[in-house]
This record gives C-alpha cells, sequence and structure tokens, in this order.
C-alpha cells in the first residue's frame, strides 16, 4: 500500500503522518518494523536495505519517506513498481514531498490504487474556521474581531497559529 501527501502546507502533512504513525503503533506495538528516512538526508539505497529488513516479528511494516522527489526518480519508480508496492499488504508506505513535482514518479504516486492527499495551503475563510475548531478542542472561543486579528497576524502559517 502506498499513501501520498504531498503539498504546501507542512503543518496539515505533519499532523496526518501523527494520525498515520498513531494508527500503526496502536496496531503494531513493537515498533520494530517502523522506518523513517528523509531523501534530503538518506539515499536511495537506505530505503532499499529498508525494504529488503525481515523482522523476526511479523507485522505490517511501516516505511515514511520525506523528501521522496531528492531521490533519483526513476530508479526508485522502477522499484517500486517491480516490487508492487502499490498492492502489497505487508508494507505500508508513505511518500511525502512538499511540491508536486509532476514527473512519472508524481503520476504513479497519485495514480489508483494509491492514496494521494495533496494539502494545499488554505484559504482565509478555511484557516478561520481551522483556528475556531483548533481553539475549541481546548474549550476556547475567540469574538470575531480577535479571531480576525489572530489570522491576520499568522497569516497561512498553520504552525505559527498553533
Amino acid at each position: 500500500m502506498i499513501i501520498f501527501l504531498y503539498g504546501q502546507d507542512s503543518y496539515r502533512i505533519s499532523q496526518k503522518l501523527k494520525e498515520i504513525v498513531s494508527s500503526y503503533k496502536a496496531k503494531n506495538p513493537s515498533g520494530l518494523n517502523f522506518i523513517k528516512l528523509d531523501f534530503a538526508e538518506n539515499n536511495i539505497n537506505d530505503f532499499y536495505q529498508a525494504v529488503k529488513f525481515d523482522s523476526f516479528i511479523p507485522e505490517k511494516k511501516l516505511i515514511i519517506i520525506k523528501s521522496v522527489f531528492h531521490a533519483d526518480s526513476e530508479a526508485l519508480l522502477k522499484f517500486l513498481k517491480s516490487n508492487n508496492f502499490s498492492k502489497r499488504e505487508d508494507t505500508i508506505l508513505v511518500a511525502v514531498s512538499s511540491s508536486d513535482d509532476k514527473s512519472k514518479l508524481f503520476e504513479y504516486l497519485t495514480g489508483k490504487p494509491n492514496q494521494a492527499q495533496n494539502f494545499k495551503l488554505l484559504k482565509e475563510y478555511e484557516i478561520k474556521n481551522w483556528a475556531k475548531r483548533f481553539l475549541n478542542s481546548f474549550g476556547i472561543e475567540l469574538a470575531g474581531d480577535a479571531m480576525d486579528f489572530l489570522v491576520l497576524n499568522s497569516g497561512n502559517n498553520l504552525w505559527k497559529l498553533d
């Protein structure tokens, strides 16, 4: 299974990643098959080794790859296709990118049966709705003027709003 998270809103991507990892750890408590790589720091061979690594504990493997387009896209695409990652039941691959690189790899990651989610920057009214829900989760309510001031001074930076 492949899950592809991409877009400019790094805050919401981060929150979705936390949700995926939390769900995985609830079902696979040992955590021995959880691997996190960043192609800005790691190379594609580290990914190949992570895929080949077999744990003695029979759990699904969760592999998170950040900065997926920093790798050799053609080699990665060939590897994913040849290992049939889209239909694998034993491995969940979560690929993350802050851009939408319109390459063949991008087309593959966004294609069916993969799960892809684009995290575009929110519009002003969406930010206000997001901030309202976020504050309500802490039991905080703001008047309209205070909310406008908060959003105006934070822009579309959800990290700052948080």
